[in-house]
């Protein structure tokens, strides 16, 4: 009977380390479970952070766009004005071209005018030379 009470005891002994063996692993498993928690809370920050982030990057996005179309509208704009300013330029070129044409038309004719009323002189002083005399 001793023998089967020792051997029960053993029995109970290794039981005994069993269940202290388990609630170490529970222990551990309990310990696991929490850094999860933590470690999920802290990805749901994470995630919360770069949903903020990435609804100011589609602002920046929208205010770039808006940017970018108002640099747009403004280059259109200075086209067709220098456009305009070419087209004046030309005109004025013209203008310039056709003031030198007259210019130059009345000038000759001044020439001869003057040369005409040269000779006239050089006529009339003869004339008065030789009465003169």
């Amino acid at each position: 009977m001793e023998k089967v009470l020792g051997q029960i005891l053993d029995e109970l002994k290794l039981m005994r380390h069993d269940l202290d063996s388990l609630k170490a692993d529970v222990a551990t498993l309990k310990n696991d479970v929490a850094t999860l928690k933590t470690d999920v809370t802290t990805l749901k920050t994470d995630v919360a952070t770069l949903k903020t982030d990435v609804t100011g990057l589609q602002a920046g996005q929208q205010e770039h766009a808006q940017i970018l179309r108002a640099l747009e509208h403004r280059a259109q704009e200075n086209g067709a004005r220098l456009t305009r300013l070419e087209e004046k330029v030309d005109s004025l070129q013209g203008e310039q071209a056709a003031f030198r044409k007259e210019v130059k038309e009345q000038l000759a004719e001044f020439k001869e005018d003057l040369l005409y009323v040269s000779k006239k002189v050089i006529q009339h002083e003869a004339k008065l030379m030789a009465l003169g005399r």
